[in-house]
Formats: structure tokens, C-alpha cells, sequence
């Protein structure tokens, strides 16, 4: 009999996204907390997402039953599980990549096909209110842009409520209206951190420009997509100093924008496009996150 895991309804985790919970089951059972319910060493582990907060647990594990607290979505930062006591944090490096293929797919984002119109030029899209994101709203240039900011009143047509997982929720309109992507990643003042934002060009056949954290798009070259410096300069990707960074990006963006029609074109860019869908959305990634994620827990519990 496979190890039966145990989560709280209260305590939102990974083990019970909606396009994950079938690759879970079939290597392990998943059972919710029942506080009256006395669970077994041998046979129960415990699934949360923070040990602080999370404490419906701590007398199963006094008892001796297994932990593991996920901390995917911090993997960028530090991409090592860890073992303590009995409590096991898992993490995975490629984690925001594995998460958002099979998320998007489950969405039928993979059955997307380009139809250009280019009635504008760059896509911009941004959420939460951040010092940074108010510099580049301030200092772009956004000549035909096609562009959100939801905390400050600025959304987009097509757009969906935002309630749930509505940062999910993408337009074909606004990548066929648009020449390429310039992504506002969440942090730039840190080691590389990268999430779904800049993963949603490579889903959708997108060129990109990514104002993030220093060597964000080493980081994407070192997973194996391709980028385009043989069209533009890219050493922004590498400046250390944001305000530096900053205004590199925004020179980017003024010199592309007169081309923006022709500028990817040429047909090494649109391999380059197909090989970054292509490999977003691999046939292998069910697979590698049953090897570099799954097994860490079968490791841990069984």
C-alpha cells in the first residue's frame, strides 16, 4: 500500500493543484486532516506549507509521523530540499518551469497558434504595485504598447476577474497583437529569481526583454531556451546596478519599437520561438517532475 499523505483545507500547498493531484496519485493516497482521526507512523505522512503558521500537525509528528513542508515556490532562491527531525523541506530548481508547462497545458495555452496582426508593439503586463514597476511605467516608452498595471487601475481587454488563479488566465489577442514581450519579473535586486511571468513568452511564441534580477536570462539559457542576442544587445541581462539595468532596458525598447513590425521576422527567430515552445511544453516534464520532484518525497516517507 503507497504512504497515505494528509493535508489541512486550510493550508494551501502544491499537493493539491488541480493539474498536479493526478501525478500525485498515483504514487501516493491523499487523505484531508481529520482532528479526530489518530494516524499511524507507519503508514501517514504530513504535507504543509509553512511550519510556522501550520501547526495542525505538530502532535502527529510528536507521535513520530513524517513532515514536509513545501517550499517549491521558493526554489529559485534556494533550490536544495533539507532534512531535520523528521521534517522534510522539499524544493526543485526547475520547479516554476515543471509547474507552469503542465499548468498551462491544462489550460490548452500548448494548442495555441500564432495569427499576427501587430497593432501594437510590445506586451507589458503587470500586477502588484512594486517600486520598480513604477519606475518603468514612468520611464518606457509606451508608443503603441499593449500594457497592464491591475494595482494602479490599469487592465487589459480580454482579461478575466481576478479572483483564483487569474494571473494564469492569457490572451492569444495579446500576443498576436504584439512583436515581442518586455517582462517585469517580481524581484530585481537579488541572486537570479524567475517566475511564471517571463515563462509566459516561451509558452506563447513570444520574443522578450525580462527587467528582472542579473542574469535572468543566463539562468533560462543554462535550462536550455534560446534567447536573441544575435538580433539586439543583451547585456542589460548582465548589469548589476538596477538603476544601470534600468535604463538599458528602456534604450532597448526605444530602438526596437520603430521595427517592431519586421524585427523578428527572419526565420532563425521563429526557430528559435518553436524550439522555446517546444521545450516548455516537452512531452518529458510529466516525467521530470516525477524524477527530480515526486521521488524526493517517496524517498523521504517510504
Amino acid at each position: 500500500m503507497s504512504k497515505i499523505v494528509v493535508y489541512h483545507p486550510s493550508d494551501p500547498t502544491n499537493l493539491r493543484a488541480p493539474f498536479l493531484e493526478p501525478i500525485w496519485k498515483k504514487f501516493i493516497q491523499i487523505e484531508e486532516y481529520d482532528p479526530g482521526k489518530t494516524y499511524n507512523p507507519a503508514t501517514h505522512a504530513f504535507w504543509t506549507g509553512c511550519l510556522d503558521q501550520s501547526k495542525w500537525y505538530t502532535s502527529c509528528h510528536e507521535l513520530g509521523c513524517k513532515v514536509i513542508v513545501d517550499h517549491l515556490w521558493e526554489s529559485n532562491i534556494d533550490d536544495v530540499s533539507t532534512l531535520s527531525n523528521g521534517i522534510f523541506t522539499l524544493r526543485c530548481r526547475n520547479w516554476i518551469w515543471y509547474n507552469e508547462s503542465l499548468w498551462y497545458k491544462s489550460l490548452g495555452y500548448n494548442k495555441y497558434v500564432p495569427n499576427k496582426t501587430y497593432t501594437n508593439s510590445f506586451l507589458m503586463l503587470m500586477n502588484l504595485r512594486k517600486p520598480h514597476r513604477d519606475d518603468i511605467i514612468k520611464r518606457i516608452n509606451l508608443t503603441d504598447a499593449l500594457y497592464s498595471y491591475v494595482d494602479r487601475g490599469l487592465t487589459l481587454d480580454d482579461d478575466m476577474d481576478h479572483v483564483d488563479h487569474w494571473q494564469r488566465h492569457l490572451s492569444s489577442s495579446w500576443y498576436d497583437s504584439t512583436s515581442f514581450s518586455l517582462v517585469v519579473e517580481s524581484k530585481v535586486d537579488q541572486d537570479t529569481f524567475i517566475s511564471e511571468k517571463t515563462f509566459k513568452p516561451l509558452a506563447y511564441y513570444h520574443p522578450f526583454i525580462v527587467l528582472g534580477t542579473p542574469n535572468t536570462l543566463a539562468y533560462l539559457r543554462e535550462l536550455g531556451f534560446q534567447t536573441f542576442d544575435y538580433l539586439y544587445n543583451e547585456d542589460y541581462d548582465t548589469i548589476l546596478d538596477y538603476n544601470q539595468r534600468i535604463d538599458a532596458v528602456c534604450k532597448l525598447v526605444d530602438d526596437l519599437i520603430p521595427q517592431y513590425k519586421t524585427m523578428f521576422a527572419d526565420s532563425r527567430t521563429q526557430e528559435v520561438l518553436q524550439h522555446n515552445h517546444d521545450l516548455f511544453f516537452h512531452d518529458s516534464i510529466e516525467q521530470r517532475f516525477v524524477d527530480e520532484i515526486v521521488n524526493q518525497v517517496l524517498d523521504f516517507i517510504e
